[in-house]
């Protein structure tokens, strides 16, 4: 009895086994998607515009003439002016972010004063970002601006996501809070993904290229390589018959009478 009760559960522990080792394995669980940073409640210096359609970009003049390359990146607007200290202070931290996000985020400079007074302080202050003007203070009006530096974060498909006093104490502007923009914005990566497929493409290309100009080489170098050899000329042998010799003539005795 013991001995069958000791096979009967060695047989039922082999047919679990079996029976686990034919389970699909579980499927990886989805990575949730990221998310844009929450709208908290806070002191915005002007018409709260998170969660909305971000005014029409318009300026009078790009300082320098250039217009970033917008596609596919965040925007982020500053709007300051040269006789501002807080605007000015902020400034290099401007600088770091643009560095930083280089590739993904767009900064821009927006001041309502005239021309040459922005580019008469650019003289002697480095912004590595774009500086604009908007003499007229349109997208400054639109938002009601009452207070500057005043920063808004527009996301790929012109939804402005941050926005308020970068120096807030109730929430301050920083480098992780733009890059959670980036990472939500679908729009971002998109770009990331088409970026990724040329880059492929063109190193795929770039390898069948060198392979062919390698082969190519290797031709050049050992021209007679690929060439077949023709077979020697051989010496007749003494058994060979003569070619040129007459064919000999039927013995009679051989020839059958019809």
């Amino acid at each position: 009895m013991l001995i069958r009760a000791v096979a009967t559960l060695a047989i039922s522990c082999l047919a679990l086994s079996a029976s686990a080792q034919d389970q699909p394995a579980p499927a990886a669980k989805p990575q949730p998607r990221a998310q844009y940073p929450e709208i908290i409640q806070k002191e915005i210096h002007g018409t709260d515009a998170r969660g909305k359609k971000a005014p029409a970009f318009i300026c009078d003049e790009v300082i320098g003439g250039k217009k970033p390359d917008r596609k596919g990146k965040v925007l982020l607007i500053d709007f300051w002016a040269t006789w501002c200290a807080p605007c000015r202070a902020f400034i290099p931290e401007l600088n770091e972010f643009q560095d930083k996000f280089k590739d993904d985020l767009v900064i821009i400079g927006m001041s309502d004063e005239p021309p040459n007074v922005v580019k008469d302080f650019l003289k002697t202050t480095e912004t590595r970002y774009t500086q604009a003007v908007d003499n007229k203070g349109r997208m400054k009006r639109a938002l009601k601006i009452s207070g500057i530096p005043h920063v808004i974060i527009i996301s790929t498909d012109n939804i402005i996501r941050w926005q308020g006093f970068p120096g807030s104490s109730e929430e301050r502007l920083t480098a992780d809070i733009i890059q959670q923009v980036i990472d939500a914005d679908p729009g971002v990566q998109a770009r990331h993904a088409k970026e990724a497929d040329a880059a492929a493409k063109k190193d795929k290309a770039s390898k069948r290229k060198s392979k062919k100009d390698k082969d190519a080489e290797v031709g050049e170098e050992n021209p007679d390589a690929a060439a077949p050899e023709s077979p020697a000329p051989t010496d007749p042998q003494p058994n060979d018959p003569d070619p040129s010799a007459p064919a000999p003539s039927p013995d009679p005795r051989l020839i059958t009478a019809l």
